[in-house]
């Protein structure tokens, strides 16, 4: 554990800075450097800087080269990722994705995520603020209830980067990720709890925090009962707990719904991105919105997802552009025919590189709560219930004409309706990877496989394909963690 350690007495004290300088209040910090947290009010200072609300450096990106609604073509490819780029194995899906180059690049994953620094910060006030001074009771368990939301959160990515995808049959012996509830920066000899332990940890850090937290969003970066709430529900999707998804979907936009302080909507692309709408142009592209400003987020974690915008090094592959139709301003308006700085259009028909989500909200957002709520309710056979939720966002990303979900799809169609819109929706953003993970075993998505990135020559020809296999949908620990953490055992 002392790398992870290293990682986050490095990072703690300009995390905590970089936060508290967004206020005109200061915390007291000892000759050491150890940041003191003392009033209930310091507690809840440290959520409010923008560096929690930051999932950290080309994150998204990382995600986005795994996922299968990629390709790749020369020379962009080669230019961009360079030959000792982590990022070049995890688009190639190959078992040393992040051991490659020196030892320092087998962290990067975790590095460079932030999580583990969130991680021992949200541990800190769970464990310390009901001790704070000067703030009531209420506010107290509020901010804890807040940190517990947040930690739940995390460990819902951990749990989906380092294990495999849920499976109730073997979720008990499936390992999972380390459970670390203590802020301690000399805590060591950690080992992985199983998938059913962690996913359960989850569950009762958001059952425990959901009424304590308050009901409006004052702002996108603090976690809101409507968050949680969706959070919830998201969690029990990938458990295949449709039911319960649905009741906690349901109540999330309940609770939204009541909000009033910071807008929550949907944007309408028929208008926004009209001329002068908050999507009609600007020098990172045509969709642009800063997440903590965009009216669909619901809980901010930003993460980067530059280089795809600006390297051309991955772009949304044929197949997946396929799916939009004509009049489908997700596609017209969130990708282009051209590389980065050129006229000149890539050589392969359909590929496009993404433009305007240099950095996007990978927390909790409106368009996936609609989604989600639509795959529960056509996995539960209430097929009109998930045509309306389908049909609401449709309206708002095309001609209204072309909105209508067709006619006569039977349930198994709807479910796969479902995941195209989402295909649609999450293009190149690295949600797709995900959902890759969690379908892997679902018979209605047998026919999908096998999973495939194509790598392109100049002039368009296939100068390589990669497969993907069920060992790679999980990512490996570095050796050098390993070596610090050695009952911790590794993923294939």
């Amino acid at each position: 554990m002392k790398h992870i350690n290293y990682i986050i007495s490095t990072f703690l004290i300009i995390i905590l800075v970089l936060n508290i300088s967004c206020s005109d209040e200061f915390l007291e910090v000892t000759p050491k450097g150890v940041v003191l947290l003392e009033s209930t009010n310091d507690y809840d200072l440290v959520f409010n800087g923008s560096t929690l609300g930051s999932g950290g450096t080309a994150a998204a990106f990382t995600f986005a080269a795994r996922s299968v609604d990629a390709c790749a073509i020369e020379p962009h490819y080669s230019s961009g990722f360079g030959e000792a780029d982590p990022d070049r194995a995890h688009f190639e899906w190959t078992p040393d994705g992040l051991t490659l180059g020196n030892e320092e690049d087998g962290f990067r994953i975790l590095q460079r995520m932030r999580y583990l620094q969130h991680l021992y910060i949200y541990n800190k006030i769970i464990n310390e603020v009901l001790e704070s001074s000067g703030g009531s009771e209420a506010f107290k368990n509020e901010l804890r209830a807040e940190a517990m939301a947040s930690r739940a959160l995390i460990y819902f990515k951990l749990i989906n980067w380092y294990a495999q995808p849920y499976n109730s049959a073997t979720a008990s012996s499936d390992l999972g990720f380390p459970i670390i509830t203590e802020s301690d920066v000399n805590l060591g000899g950690v080992t992985r709890a199983s998938t059913q332990e962690v996913y359960d940890f989850i569950i009762n850090d958001l059952t425990t925090a959901i009424p304590l937290l308050k009901t409006s969003i004052d702002q996108r970066l603090r976690m809101s009962k409507g968050a949680a709430q969706a959070l919830l529900g998201e969690v029990y999707v990938y458990m295949n707990r449709y039911d319960e998804a649905l009741l906690q979907l349901n109540d999330a936009l309940t609770t939204l719904a009541s909000s009033t302080a910071v807008p929550v909507e949907l944007y309408d692309y028929n208008v926004t991105t009209l001329f002068g709408g908050v999507h009609s142009g600007g020098f990172f592209g045509p969709n642009f919105v800063d997440p903590s400003e965009n009216t669909e987020g619901v809980y901010v974690k930003a993460e980067t997802n530059f280089y795809a915008f600006a390297a051309s090094d991955i772009l949304l592959s044929p197949e997946t552009s396929a799916l939009f139709g004509a009049s489908d301003l997700r596609l017209s308006h969130w990708f282009v025919r051209t590389p980065f700085r050129s006229f000149t259009q890539f050589p392969v028909p359909g590929a496009y590189r993404i433009t305007g989500r240099a950095e996007q909200n990978t927390g909790v957002a409106l368009p996936k709560i609609y989604l989600l709520m639509a795959e529960c309710k056509a996995r539960t056979n209430d097929l009109s219930g998930a045509i309306a939720d389908l049909e609401f966002l449709r309206r708002h990303r095309m001609d209204p004409a072309d909105a209508p979900v067709p006619t006569g799809l039977s349930q198994d169609e709807l479910i796969k309706f479902v995941f195209d819109e989402r295909a649609r929706e999450f293009a190149l953003t690295g949600q797709t990877w995900f959902d890759t993970r969690r379908v892997w075993n679902d018979p209605l998505f047998q026919d999908k496989k096998p999973y495939t990135h194509t790598r392109y020559n100049e002039d368009g020809s296939v100068e390589s394909t990669f497969t993907l296999t069920e060992e790679r949908l999980v990512l490996q620990f570095s050796e050098k963690f390993l070596q610090d953490n050695p009952d911790l055992s590794n993923n294939p």
